[in-house]
């Protein structure tokens, strides 16, 4: 309002003149806040969005591990899939297949790097393609021996590689 509005008998609208408190001014107010915040916060929103689609940073902030679950879901069911044996690095992967532990990697592994136990018998059952799918965490960091590495590659295939190992099949059916 203006002077004048005092004049004729408003006080309260005359002093909301005099501060600036009009609806105008607040409404301009608010556009201008908002305006504002939106050029903060687009920039930073945009940045997120190029993050998650370069490096792969997941938002998925309410759903932590979704990737993880999909893909260890998808994992097991290649290997419980699989009929007969099955040996797994990671021995969790065998045990939610429902398949028996049939040779514990780690243990073994470090049986043959003390001499404590020849690699002859896991050699022959790889050469043989005993077991139906095979899954370890790298193919270059072997836990195991050269033997067992040579036999691995000369009778299995890489299926598929994801962020749970190297999951191998036999080349040819025996």
């Amino acid at each position: 309002m203006t002077y004048r509005s005092a004049l004729r008998g408003r006080p309260s609208e005359a002093r909301a003149a005099a501060r600036g408190d009009n609806h105008d001014f607040r409404q301009a107010r608010r556009l201008a806040s908002a305006v504002v915040a939106a050029i903060y916060v687009f920039p930073v929103a945009l940045g997120l969005r190029q993050l998650e689609a370069d490096d792969g940073f997941d938002l998925d902030w309410f759903n932590p591990l979704s990737d993880e679950r999909r893909v260890a879901s998808r994992d097991i069911a290649f290997l419980e899939k699989k009929r007969g044996s099955v040996l797994c690095e990671t021995l969790a992967l065998c045990y939610w297949a429902k398949k028996n532990p049939e040779v514990d990697v780690f243990n073994v592994g470090q049986q043959f790097a003390t001499k404590e136990r020849p690699d002859d018998e896991l050699v022959d059952l790889i050469t043989k393609q005993h077991y139906a799918a095979i899954q370890f965490e790298s193919l270059t960091d072997f836990p195991l021996t050269y033997r067992v590495r040579d036999a691995l590659v000369k009778a299995y295939r890489v299926d598929h590689e994801d962020d749970l190992g190297v999951f191998l099949l036999p080349r040819h059916t025996p």
